[in-house]
């Protein structure tokens, strides 16, 4: 089984933006509760005063988006490499036990 690379990149990056976008509306509707639950889960104070812009956003959802993109191409790219060379593996075990 082989992967398409680029449409598993793109399927992954769009969801990526889509949860990142839902997190920044949760910071920019709840920014308080969002830190109480998040400090809670992560053990660690997020209770410092951050600010948040469209430019951070942008910016933030362009270069993160990026990142998954390249890093879901990547494992893609190693699984084709690997399903590749176990495939032909099977193929020269299946021809060695064929032989008389």
């Amino acid at each position: 089984m082989r992967l398409d690379i680029k449409k598993l990149a793109a399927a992954t990056m769009l969801a990526w933006a889509a949860w990142y976008t839902i997190c920044a509306l949760l910071v920019a509707v709840a920014p308080g509760q969002l830190q109480a639950v998040l400090s809670f889960a992560l053990h660690y104070d997020l209770t410092a005063g951050r600010s948040m812009s469209w430019g951070g956003y942008l910016g933030g959802m362009i270069v993160s988006t990026a990142w998954v993109g390249l890093f879901i191409g990547t494992i893609g790219w190693m699984f084709n490499g690997l399903t590749r060379r176990s495939e032909s593996a099977q193929v020269l075990q299946s021809m060695v036990r064929a032989r008389p």
